[in-house]
């Protein structure tokens, strides 16, 4: 069993393999293409939340995440729930908890990329109205593009961009 599994309370669940775990322990489980291929990927990232359904509603408002997945963990009582913005195999799990005793704080971040400046501008003017506005935007080149910096209700930042070159700068360095 997977570290993450085991503490989010999953034990030896008859479950099919849902991304996040590739646990011959899972019965039923299997590797998904891009872990049998021998090449890794990005899997779920996770972070504490103190209020799931209050953090769903702030990365549904500012990353256009939605619940694919939302359990309660028997052990803790507590309730975790997988976001995504559906556009590729990635979620970010929430875990709910008492207290976040470490929150994302810059240089550390969640980003998301915006389809125009102008997004990134609204998220900003929203962010600056809630008293959650940390940085931005600015424009800091390539391969950066235009960011801002947004506080969640527990203090993790969440990064929105437009024009961050990612992709193309892998693309470079292989």
């Amino acid at each position: 069993m997977c570290a993450p599994c085991t503490s989010e309370g999953l034990g030896s669940l008859d479950i099919p393999w849902q991304g996040s775990c590739t646990s011959a322990s899972i019965s039923g489980s299997r590797a998904p293409e891009e872990v049998r291929d021998g090449r890794s990927r990005s899997d779920p990232c996770g972070t504490a939340v103190s209020n799931l359904n209050d953090s769903i509603a702030f990365y549904t408002k500012y990353a256009r995440m939605q619940v694919v997945h939302r359990r309660t963990v028997p052990t803790t009582g507590f309730e975790v729930a997988w976001i995504s913005d559906k556009t590729r195999p990635f979620v970010i799990v929430l875990s709910e908890r008492s207290q976040v005793d470490h929150p994302l704080v810059p240089p550390a971040h969640l980003g998301v990329a915006c389809a125009s400046r102008e997004e990134v501008d609204r998220l900003c003017e929203l962010a600056r109205g809630e008293g959650r506005l940390i940085n931005g935007p600015r424009d800091a080149g390539l391969p950066i593009g235009y960011l801002a910096s947004i506080r969640d209700l527990d203090g993790h930042t969440l990064e929105v961009s437009f024009g961050q070159e990612v992709g193309l700068t892998i693309q470079q360095a292989t």
